[in-house]
């Protein structure tokens, strides 16, 4: 493992974050509108998901899931660079692992919701209440993207032991 993390944080990914002063600021500036976008995006379908803003049709939130995937894939990229740039901080800090677990949780969790609930939306009542499984997603989704937010602000603060 030692070695692994040796070679990524001797990557050219490493040397584009720490060679330049600016990289890491930029870096997460980008992360943080990733996020914003991301969580915008989410938060309002989610929201409606739960059964909030009754006289927006559940369908139309769908667009607002591609901005989110825009938001998430800045995040990735900019997270894999703060990831190589580090890998001896990150990987062993324990806010860092849990942000990482509830990632992996949201994307089940959106995975489910793509699969198994959005081919059915057409049949639910468009501007009432959807399904309790729908809730169910929605509300779990804001509370792991929420969690995700605050683990990874914490992860600059926290004891990695």
């Amino acid at each position: 493992m030692e070695s692994f993390l040796t070679s990524l944080s001797e990557s050219w990914v490493a040397s584009i974050m720490f060679g330049w002063a600016w990289s890491w600021p930029i870096a997460e500036t980008i992360h943080f509108f990733g996020m914003t976008i991301l969580f915008g995006a989410i938060a309002i379908t989610d929201l409606r998901l739960v059964g909030c803003f009754k006289k927006m049709p559940i369908q139309a939130t769908h667009i607002l899931i591609n901005i989110a995937i825009v938001g998430f894939v800045l995040n990735l990229i900019t997270g894999i660079g703060f990831y190589c740039a580090d890998p001896f901080r990150y990987t062993p800090n324990w806010s860092f692992q849990l942000k990482m677990f509830l990632i992996v949780l949201a994307g089940l969790n959106a995975l489910f919701f793509t699969f198994k609930l959005q081919p059915t939306w057409g049949e639910w009542d468009q501007y009432g209440t959807p399904p309790q499984i729908a809730r169910i997603v929605g509300g779990a989704s804001l509370v792991l993207w929420t969690f995700v937010i605050i683990f990874g602000r914490l992860i600059p603060y926290l004891s990695t032991g």
